[in-house]
């Protein structure tokens, strides 16, 4: 993971440097640093991002020119477009041939087309060029680093170090530069297909609760990806829940302090989850090291998030998150009949538990909701 790591640290640097000199976004915060590493990972993944991008590209076009949406649901329709074809893919492989992937790739490499073929959309039509090609440069220079940091020689000093990525057996970059370390076998628990399902009515879920009640949850994948991690192994969830209360404290320090905001503040969050969660993982049982980024981006996103949400509603966006994660648990469960991490009596109590204090909330958004919807209709009744 040390070598990914760094090949996801310079690519936020470059991502903060792209945004304060020249104003551009590099397609996404986290886009081409992941995209660079799911290319060293696995070679034949880039013809599939390129593929996705474009399609959500062209789509979120039509979309802006036949409708009025904008925003956040505008992006939403950008992510599930642009998930339609990774996650359809490995579907269908492992439906016809039994080609499985880890779901927290599957999970992460399905949202970054849409999300690229957002920010494009967003910049004005000047500048798109210039930020594709900065993107460009960006990701061949990520791949080169990354690769040139992939040895026998590095493969010997890092293999004992931390969990494997890079060096780990189903790395192609690793393969060609003969730099493989042996490592356990981590299936996808709940199989692609599952998962694929269980991502894409994340995302639904997640448009419906902004849509309906103003509350983002704490990353727009976060809580599904969570509830089907649980199932691979539950440390996962545990490091999760430690790293981002530590990364949203961090992170209201860095912006009181230095007045950073935005994409700037997000990259610097993510940082420190990168950060933190490889110094944690030292305290929890050995895991795959690209589920160990994985947990460190959602905890970057997740205290961001925190931070960024208003104080008076805080309160909302954790017990609602919360409560729809143990609901997750319980539709992947009811799926795929994988066994529960925990005694299924002690398993339902908590999630019985986790479930009260998101429905008080709900209850308490929803009469929110309803009388802004009156007052509403009394302002235009007598205007």
């Amino acid at each position: 993971m040390i070598v990914a790591a760094l090949v996801l640290l310079l690519g936020l640097a470059g991502g903060v440097a792209a945004t304060q000199l020249w104003g551009l976004r590099l397609s996404g915060v986290l886009v081409v640093p992941l995209f660079a590493l799911y290319t060293l990972y696995d070679f034949t993944s880039l013809p599939v991002i390129l593929l996705s991008i474009a399609l959500a590209y062209v789509a979120v076009g039509l979309v802006r020119e036949h409708t009025l949406l904008y925003g956040r649901r505008l992006l939403y329709i950008a992510v599930g477009i642009g998930a339609a074809i990774p996650l359809g893919v490995t579907a269908a492989l492992s439906l016809q041939f039994g080609v499985s992937q880890p779901v927290e790739t599957l999970s992460i490499g399905s949202v970054l087309p849409g999300i690229a073929a957002y920010n494009l959309h967003r910049l004005d039509v000047d500048k798109r060029i210039d930020d594709v090609v900065a993107s460009t440069a960006t990701f061949v220079g990520l791949v080169v680093f990354g690769a040139s940091l992939i040895t026998p020689t590095t493969a010997t000093l890092f293999g004992d170090v931390a969990p494997l990525l890079l060096f780990g057996s189903g790395s192609d970059v690793a393969i060609f530069r003969n730099a493989v370390i042996q490592d356990g076998s981590f299936a996808n628990a709940t199989g692609p297909a599952v998962s694929a399902l269980v991502i894409l009515a994340g995302i639904v879920v997640a448009e419906l609760y902004e849509d309906v009640w103003n509350v983002r949850l704490l990353g727009l994948i976060t809580v599904p990806l969570l509830a089907l991690l649980l199932f691979q192994n539950p440390w996962f969830v545990g490091l999760y829940a430690v790293s981002v209360p530590i990364v949203y404290a961090v992170t209201e320090a860095i912006n009181r302090r230095t007045l950073l905001y935005g994409r700037v503040l997000l990259s610097s969050a993510i940082g420190v989850g990168v950060v933190l969660t490889f110094a944690l993982s030292v305290f929890f049982p050995a895991t795959a090291g690209y589920s160990l980024l994985v947990v460190a981006i959602l905890s970057g996103v997740g205290g961001y998030n925190v931070h960024r949400v208003a104080p008076g509603r805080r309160r909302h966006t954790i017990g609602v998150s919360v409560g729809t994660f143990a609901v997750f648990v319980a539709g992947v469960h009811l799926l795929t009949r994988a066994a529960l991490p925990f005694d299924p009596r002690l398993a339902v109590l908590a999630g019985a538990l986790l479930c009260v204090p998101a429905l008080v909330f709900g209850v308490d958004l929803e009469r929110k909701r309803r009388h802004n919807d009156r007052l509403s209709n009394t302002v235009y009744g007598h205007s």
